[in-house]
């Protein structure tokens, strides 16, 4: 035991835990101690870490403390300044790329491709739907084949 009657460190590791718990959460990881992370590898002030970020230095408090959660926008900004980022990964941790959206591309009325579909440029034989119509092939089109 501690000279407080604790348990000392496993004391105070529970006691961060339920802390944490009652945080707001982004996935798994309590925001608050992501902020709080970066603003330490960046060697930051509150304010110093607000400044940087373009937001209020009681923001950057509250956030930290728990009490609200900040913008997706605002946590980037703030990861940002300690040279941090947000990614997405799957379940294997490989990083998801976003879908990427070509101007020109479209179908025949300009219309965007539906966003859950691949779109491929310059499609070989068999890689349009209407193929075996033997319909002229489009500059692009998407793949409409199941998964």
């Amino acid at each position: 035991m501690d000279r407080d009657g604790g348990e000392g460190p496993a004391q105070w590791s529970r006691a961060a835990d339920e802390h944490d718990e009652r945080m707001p959460r982004i996935g798994p990881y309590p925001i608050a101690g992501l902020v709080q992370r970066a603003r330490r590898i960046a060697n930051l002030s509150q304010r110093e870490l607000a400044r940087r970020a373009g937001l209020s230095p009681s923001t950057v408090g509250r956030v930290e403390s728990g009490a609200i959660r900040p913008t997706l926008d605002a946590l980037q900004r703030m990861l940002a300044c300690a040279g941090l980022h947000l990614v997405v990964v799957d379940a294997d941790g490989r990083v998801v790329q976003p879908m990427r959206v070509i101007d020109d591309a479209g179908d025949g009325t300009n219309r965007r491709y539906p966003a859950h579909l691949d779109t491929i440029l310059d499609p070989r034989p068999g890689q349009w739907w209407v193929d075996q119509h033997g319909l002229a092939r489009p500059p692009e089109t998407c793949d409409a084949r199941e998964r």
